[in-house]
């Protein structure tokens, strides 16, 4: 597959501070170059290679590069170091209402950045309609641009860049501006734009969209790469070290939880494996609990680790990894309840993900039955029971103790990837849920 974008060593240095007076006076007169009292490195040491059609999720904190990396790309900024190659026509929605004149009206605004994205007039006009249709902001569209509110620059800024037959996109956190139906409406002509080879870089801060969207992720940390892969793996250690904030300075959750650098614990760092366990194995899951959490996980964070104790999954054949649609099935989750808490706020929560690590259905005891956990103390098991409505398809688990005491969730412990199972139906049905409703005919 051929490399759209090539990135290498890639760096970007933006000044700081005052111009020395000697330096200001010889750029004056004799031109060239002028040196800064200071330099700050905004991107650094970046290596990136996306293959045409792929999608590229891009994600860390503010501050840690994305916006400039993408701008790079777009030609917005040149490289301080580094070289970069972008091969195919690009359509950057970068940040909001860039490329606009607020004094032009939003048609106006329209024909130019069409222009700016390599489209002729008479291309333009050809599309206008279904320019102003996609975006839906009305009689605006002949408004200058400076009366539009935040989510009506991004509708109409979205809307060109996607009539642009460009061969890539770039999308950085626009959708997080307006209303939940117009990022559903983009979110689905990205997945159209996708499927006929578009090539995706996205950048938002919602992990689960990059978990739907993106074949890899890139997390960027302080202008640096700090992990590139695959989706699930790069979002689940990101959430992670998201996480890592409530514990102390510079230690991931499982070295505040195990000591120290050193001891990351029974279940953290172990190797991920293609496939859950095996069937044989969750047969034994009651006396072996530890060999069975040990054998899927994913990603295993906390600040009490070691909370859970086992987990299982029972349908109607008892202990399986396949279950049928409409199928009862039975969710135990036993734990050590944490010495010294409010068990007030003490939740037990589960949570069952598809292959890209996008939630499902997520359930937690503090929601279904506040204050179950009040005098009780030690060792205790919790039982869920629920129909499996999910249609066709491979299906895994993840499982948490929480404290829900204030309104930011804490986390105990938070295993992702404790059970996998795939989830049959004798008929065709489509989505994710197929949730049972009655039909009958009236007049």
């Amino acid at each position: 597959m051929t490399s759209v974008i090539q990135c290498a060593n890639l760096g970007k240095a933006f000044p700081m501070g005052k111009r020395q007076p000697a330096e200001v006076l010889k750029h004056e007169l004799l031109g060239g170059g002028t040196k800064y009292a200071q330099t700050f490195w905004a991107l650094r040491h970046c290596d990136l290679t996306v293959r045409e059609g792929e999608a590229v999720g891009i994600i860390g904190q503010n501050g840690s590069g994305k916006s400039t990396l993408l701008q790079m790309i777009a030609g917005v900024y040149p490289p301080s170091e580094g070289s970069l190659q972008v091969h195919g026509k690009i359509a950057a929605l970068l940040e909001l209402g860039s490329g606009f004149d607020p004094e032009y009206t939003g048609r106006q605004n329209v024909f130019m950045s069409g222009a700016v994205l390599g489209l002729s007039k008479q291309e333009i006009e050809a599309r206008f309609d279904d320019i102003a249709a996609f975006a839906d902001i009305g009689d605006f569209i002949n408004q200058q641009v400076r009366t539009y509110s935040s989510g009506m620059f991004v509708r109409l800024a979205f809307s060109v860049a996607i009539h642009a037959d460009a061969r890539i996109l770039i999308v950085d956190e626009a959708l997080a501006v307006g209303d939940a139906r117009f990022a559903a409406k983009c979110m689905r002509r990205i997945s159209k734009l996708r499927e006929d080879g578009v090539t995706l870089l996205f950048v938002s801060h919602d992990v689960s969209a990059v978990r739907a969207l993106c074949d890899h992720a890139m997390w960027l940390h302080g202008g640096m790469t700090r992990e590139f892969g695959d989706v699930p793996d790069v979002t689940a250690r990101y959430s992670e070290y998201l996480f890592a904030d409530e514990t102390s300075d510079g230690e991931t959750p499982a070295q505040a939880a195990s000591g120290g650098p050193g001891d990351t614990g029974s279940l953290v760092g172990q190797v991920h494996p293609a496939e859950g366990p095996s069937t044989e194995e969750a047969v034994h899951a009651e006396k072996d609990a530890e060999k069975l959490l040990r054998s899927g996980i994913l990603n295993h964070w906390g600040t009490r680790l070691g909370c859970v104790t086992g987990f299982r999954i029972e349908g109607a054949k008892g202990l399986d990894r396949v279950f049928e649609y409409g199928e009862d099935l039975h969710v135990s989750v036993e734990l050590d309840i944490p010495d010294g808490i409010d068990n007030a706020g003490l939740s037990v929560a589960f949570a069952i993900k598809d292959l890209r690590g996008a939630d499902l259905l997520v359930c937690a005891t503090a929601l279904e039955d506040p204050g179950l956990f009040v005098g009780q103390s030690g060792r205790t098991i919790v039982k869920f029971r629920f129909k499996n409505l999910l249609t066709e398809g491979k299906y895994y688990f993840a499982v948490a103790v929480e404290d829900r005491s204030e309104p930011a969730i804490h986390y105990f412990e938070y295993i992702e990837g404790v059970e996998y199972f795939a989830s049959l139906s004798s008929a065709a049905r489509f989505g994710v849920f197929n949730v049972p409703v009655s039909v009958e005919l009236g007049e």
